[in-house]
């Protein structure tokens, strides 16, 4: 896939609603400008850590604990002063749903459009750079879970809530290893083989709604979790439904980069769902030594 200069700002809206749901604020006289850069800052709250995290033309996110320094109208006027200077094309608020007259004076007066998002500052900023990684930076991007079962690469997909994550968590619990939450990021090697693996923002990180961010490295170990993996598989969770009585034995395939992964369309309806992926590693494992051996040379092994 070959990069692109930039998106703007309309895109960004139109093309993440499904994933996002970025509602403008205010600012619609810059929906136009250009995203150059598919780095995503954050503000830390507190002046002294405010310059760290902020990149030169680099979207904005800012979280629930910072947007109390925006609330301040004297503090705001500091920051706003500095973002200027920054030329930030936008800057999304992360499980805000108001913003006060001086922050949409601040937008009207820079020309800085301001965006909202119902999910919070860690998913937020992921799937921001998962877009515009993809968009600007020319990479292939899947939405899911990857682990590695039994030596087998699985991307888990499908809507949001469906239990992916928690399916993952099992089978890390289990001895398994995760590799990335949420956004797989994928290229194809000289072997044409397909592989993935996090953006540095998320790895080893894992989010449940309700609990918020888990280490898996730091509760389960280094072993827990791997850097990068092969993608063997894809399973898709759908939602159960009473007319589903027979499973779809069809073979089903998604392509990627001009490379056919299998790919098991999986009913959730029990809560045994780490034990069906395990039992999908395994039969994946089992048939493609069974299709290795077969096509070997008579008397080789």
């Amino acid at each position: 896939m070959a990069a692109q200069t930039g998106v703007s700002i309309r895109e960004l809206i139109d093309y993440t609603a499904g994933r996002l749901g970025l509602e403008l604020r205010t600012g619609e006289w810059g929906l136009d400008c250009v995203i150059s850069s598919s780095r995503v800052a954050r503000i830390e709250s507190g002046e002294k850590n405010f310059p760290g995290g902020i990149y030169s033309g680099a979207v904005l996110v800012v979280g629930k604990d910072a947007f109390l320094e925006f609330s301040d109208d004297a503090s705001s006027g500091r920051i706003s002063r500095k973002l200027r200077a920054l030329h930030i094309p936008c800057i999304v608020f992360a499980e805000i749903n108001f913003l006060p007259g001086h922050l949409v004076r601040f937008s009207e007066e820079s020309g800085i459009p301001l965006l909202t998002s119902g999910y919070d500052e860690f998913v937020t900023r992921s799937r921001l750079i998962g877009f515009l990684r993809e968009r600007i930076d020319g990479l292939t991007i899947l939405h899911g879970v990857f682990i590695r079962v039994f030596g087998t690469g699985i991307v888990m997909t499908g809507k949001s809530g469906a239990g992916k994550t928690e399916c993952a968590l099992e089978l890390v619990r289990r001895g398994h290893k995760l590799i990335s939450d949420d956004i797989v990021e994928v290229n194809k090697g000289k072997d044409a083989r397909l592989r993935g693996g996090s953006p540095a923002v998320s790895r080893d990180l894992v989010y449940i709604k309700g609990v918020g961010l888990i280490d898996v490295k730091e509760i389960y170990g280094g072993k827990a979790v791997q850097r990068r993996a092969p993608i063997d598989i894809m399973v898709e969770f759908a939602e159960w439904n009473e007319k589903d009585t027979a499973p779809d034995s069809r073979t089903h395939y998604r392509n990627i980069l001009d490379v056919e992964i299998p790919l098991v369309k999986l009913h959730v309806r029990c809560n045994h769902m780490a034990t069906i992926v395990e039992v999908i590693a395994k039969k994946f494992s089992l048939d493609r030594k069974w299709v290795l051996k077969t096509r070997l040379p008579r008397g080789m092994k």
